[in-house]
C-alpha cells in the first residue's frame, strides 16, 4: 500500500456511509433473495472499520512517526482481530439461522432442529472467540504455550466440576437430532409418560397425562428406555379382560364382544379386533378382547367399549359373576 492508495481508502471510507452503503443496499434489494441483504447488513460496518484501520495504520506510520510505535500498531491489529471475530460471528449466525434453518432435513422435527442450531451457533461463537483471543495474545508477544497447558489443567478441573451440565448439553444435541424422539411425541420414559413439549440444552420437558410438567435431565432421558407411541404409527392396542359365568356359551360370548368392537367407529378394521378364550378361572370363563385405535382415542374408546359390553351382555343374558368362595363346615360326630 502506498500513500495515494491509503488516502483513497480514507476518502472512500468517509463517503461509504452517506453514499456507497445506500447504493449497495439498493442493488441488493433488486434480488429476490433476502440472504444478500442480510450479509451486507452484517458485514458492512465491520469491513468499513477494518479497511479504515488498515489505512490509518499506514498513514500514522508514514506521516506521524512521533505518534507511531509498536504498541499503537499492535493495538490497531488487536481491534482489527476483534472486528474480524464480530464479522465471523455474524456470518455464522446468518449461515445457521437463515440457510440451515430453512433447509428441510428428512426425519428431523423443525422444533428439534432449532434447538440443535442454537447449540451449533453457540459452539461456533466459542471457537471464533477463542481463535481471536489467541491471535491477540500472540501479536502482543504472550507465549500461549504455557497458557494452553494451564488451560488444559483448568479445563479438566472445570470439566469435572461441570460434568453434569456438559453431559446434559451433549445429550440435548443428540436428542434434538434424533428422528425417533421429537417434540409432540407421546412417550414413556421410565415411570414418566406424556407428551414431549421441549428439548432444551439441559432438560427435556414432558407434559404428563395429568397436565403436570416434568423436567428430566437430558442425560437421564438419553440413558433410559424410551417407548415412543408415535412409531411406527399412531395406532395403539387395548385389551379388555372379562369373565363370564360357566353357563355361558363361549361362541356367543366371542361373537358378542366382536359385534361390540365392530360397532364402535373408533375401533380400527386393520388390524381387526380379536377375541381369545384365555382360561378357566376360579369362578368364571376368562376372555380377552384385543382391538386397535388411534392413540388420541384410546381412553374414550375404552370407556365406550366397557359401557357397550355391559349393555350387550345384559341384553343376551350373559352373566358376569362375582368372585365366590364356598366354605364347607363339617360337624364331628358326638358334638
Amino acid at each position: 500500500m502506498d500513500t495515494s492508495e491509503a488516502i483513497l481508502i480514507v476518502v472512500l471510507a468517509i463517503l461509504f456511509r452517506p453514499f456507497i452503503k445506500p447504493f449497495i443496499y439498493m442493488i441488493a434489494k433488486l434480488t429476490k433473495s433476502e440472504l444478500d441483504d442480510k450479509i451486507i447488513e452484517a458485514s458492512a460496518n465491520p469491513l468499513w472499520f477494518i479497511v479504515l484501520l488498515y489505512a490509518s495504520d499506514y498513514l500514522i506510520r508514514e506521516y506521524w512517526v512521533w505518534a507511531y510505535s509498536n504498541v499503537v500498531h499492535t493495538a490497531i491489529l488487536s481491534v482489527i482481530a476483534v472486528l474480524f471475530a464480530v464479522l465471523a460471528a455474524r456470518i455464522i449466525r446468518i449461515i445457521i439461522f437463515d440457510v440451515f434453518a430453512k433447509s428441510k432435513v428428512q426425519g428431523i422435527d423443525e422444533k428439534n432442529k432449532v434447538t440443535a442450531l442454537i447449540v451449533l451457533y453457540n459452539i461456533g461463537i466459542v471457537v471464533v472467540a477463542t481463535i481471536a483471543l489467541f491471535y491477540i495474545l500472540t501479536i502482543w508477544g504472550v507465549d500461549i504455550g504455557p497458557l494452553l497447558a494451564s488451560a488444559g489443567i483448568v479445563g479438566l478441573a472445570i470439566g469435572l466440576a461441570l460434568k453434569d451440565p456438559l453431559e446434559n448439553m451433549f445429550y440435548g444435541i443428540v436428542l434434538a437430532l434424533d428422528k425417533n424422539f421429537r417434540v409432540g411425541d407421546a412417550v414413556q420414559i421410565g415411570d414418566i409418560s406424556g407428551v414431549v413439549e421441549e428439548i432444551g440444552l439441559r432438560n427435556t420437558k414432558i407434559r404428563t397425562w395429568d397436565g403436570n410438567l416434568v423436567l428430566m435431565p437430558n442425560a437421564q432421558v438419553a440413558n433410559s428406555k424410551i417407548t415412543n407411541y408415535e412409531f411406527p404409527d399412531e395406532r395403539v392396542r387395548t385389551s379388555i379382560v372379562i369373565g363370564v359365568s360357566y353357563d355361558s356359551d363361549p361362541n356367543v360370548v366371542k361373537q358378542t364382544l366382536l359385534d361390540v368392537a365392530k360397532a364402535n367407529d373408533k375401533v380400527l378394521d386393520d388390524p381387526a379386533p380379536v377375541v381369545l378364550f384365555t382360561e378357566f378361572g376360579d369362578s368364571a370363563l376368562m376372555f380377552k378382547l384385543l382391538y386397535w385405535t388411534k392413540r388420541a382415542d384410546k381412553w374414550t374408546t375404552l370407556d365406550e367399549m366397557n359401557t357397550a359390553i355391559l349393555r350387550a351382555f345384559s341384553e343376551k343374558g350373559i352373566d358376569i359373576p362375582y368372585p365366590i368362595t364356598t366354605v364347607y363346615l363339617h360337624r364331628e360326630s358326638g358334638n
